[in-house]
């Protein structure tokens, strides 16, 4: 008997910790699962869009949104500003410095895991299971291939925004003349840094339905 009780005192400790250090448990795993990362070079579609384009040394911020995602030789007509701009930004930094970049996108994923967190909050999950989810989602494998590669910034982005908006739509169920301004934003944001974006109004739609049912749109 009093051995389960010791147990139960210890689980209720470790979940207490879990309680008050979620965001630092979670930045410090996004972190350590890329840490091996850091310092690798670009590769793949890195050389290409970012490594071998000097028109990112000579450009202006404006000239990120009168141009192609792809240079022109390469151009497919994508059109992702703020994925571009941020590349430009990158370099007038830090240079065309492999490491720098892979930092912003570390950061970036690191602050897409923690947006969850608190989405899961909003929608009821339990602190202790959406620390875990998160986790998962944080340190999962399949999503090395858009946090190492520079070029996967886009989709970090893009979840950024598509998260943030529904934080933002989950949080303020009133649905004021601001929050509905910064949801917008977030889903040009999240358009602007890839196509994909789009999706953020439909799941704010989604999310309506499975919270209020049909009454949502009457």
């Amino acid at each position: 008997m009093a051995t389960k009780v010791t147990i139960n005192k210890k689980i209720r400790s470790f979940l207490s910790f879990c309680n008050r250090h979620a965001f630092t448990i979670v930045i410090f795993a996004g972190f350590l699962a890329y840490l091996n990362a850091f310092y690798g070079d670009f590769a793949f579609d890195d050389v290409p869009l970012i490594q071998e384009d000097e028109s990112y040394q000579s450009a202006s911020i404006l000239d990120n949104w009168k141009r192609t995602y792809w240079r022109d030789e390469f151009s497919q007509g994508l059109y992702r500003p703020l994925t571009t701009f941020s590349y430009w930004l990158n370099i007038q930094l830090t240079g065309v410095y492999s490491p720098a970049f892979r930092t912003v996108n570390i950061t970036i994923h690191i602050a897409v895991s923690l947006l969850l967190f608190l989405f899961m909050k909003q929608i009821g999950a339990g602190r202790v299971a959406g620390l875990v989810a998160v986790l998962l989602f944080a340190v999962h494998p399949l999503h090395s291939e858009a946090v190492v590669p520079a070029s996967g910034r886009a989709e970090l982005l893009c979840a950024l925004f598509v998260i943030l908006g529904l934080c933002i739509h989950a949080r303020f169920s009133d649905r004021s003349q601001i929050a509905n301004f910064a949801i917008g934003l977030c889903a040009l944001f999240a358009f602007w840094s890839k196509e994909h974006g789009i999706v953020l109004l439909l799941l704010c739609i989604i999310y309506d339905f499975f919270k209020n049912g049909l009454t949502c749109f009457i």
